[in-house]
């Protein structure tokens, strides 16, 4: 299960505190997730913010997935359960219980890029983010996220990294050179006080 993933997994502190996981998911799992991805044709949220949307990136709200509803439900599910919050909470160091989740779906299509950015928002106390990239194949296995421009993590099937946002967690997401699409899973767990602490 997902929880013993994160339990076991190895935090490297260079060039700031992540974790890298192969396999995140079972394999028949992880097929299904592929399936239900590529079946979904939802509409994307509406950031007119960020300069590359809606041509470059698609990103998709999944608790708006309306079609292939009852497995997103379970994904959410698995991805929120006790075991899995109180492993990020102790794994993570966080002070305050996780209270609010967020899950998107990232299509990265030709020609996307992110800048150097460290996610840090300044609506969460704290916040671990956990993103598993979604290919098919190794297709797009040069591509990835880069953290400081020192280590490069790739777009492998079923590879899951985490961390914690803080000042010096400063990554970048590559250059989509192909015409292709960058399939990837992203979930923020934030951690915030409540109004009596």
């Amino acid at each position: 299960m997902i929880e013993a993933q994160i339990k076991d997994a190895i935090i490297e502190n260079q060039p700031f505190p992540h974790t890298v996981i192969n396999n995140f998911f079972d394999e028949a799992y992880y097929q299904e997730l592929l399936n239900a991805i590529d079946a979904d044709n939802t509409t994307p949220i509406h950031l007119p913010e960020e300069d590359c949307y809606p041509d470059k990136q698609h990103i998709i709200d999944i608790e708006d997935i309306t079609h292939n509803f009852t497995f997103w439900d379970d994904f959410t599910q698995l991805m929120s359960s006790d075991k899995v919050l109180n492993e990020l909470k102790e794994q993570w160091d966080l002070k305050y219980p996780i209270n609010t989740i967020v899950y998107n779906i990232h299509k990265d299509k030709k020609g996307f890029y992110r800048g150097p950015h460290n996610d840090v928002k300044s609506w969460h106390r704290e916040m671990v983010t956990l993103q598993v990239f979604c290919p098919a194949n190794h297709d797009l296995s040069h591509t990835g996220t880069r953290l400081h421009e020192h280590k490069q993590i790739l777009c492998v099937p079923n590879r899951a990294w985490i961390f914690k946002s803080c000042e010096t967690s400063v990554h970048s997401v590559d250059v989509m050179e192909e015409d292709a699409t960058r399939n990837s899973i992203l979930v923020k767990y934030c951690a915030t006080m409540r109004r009596n602490e």
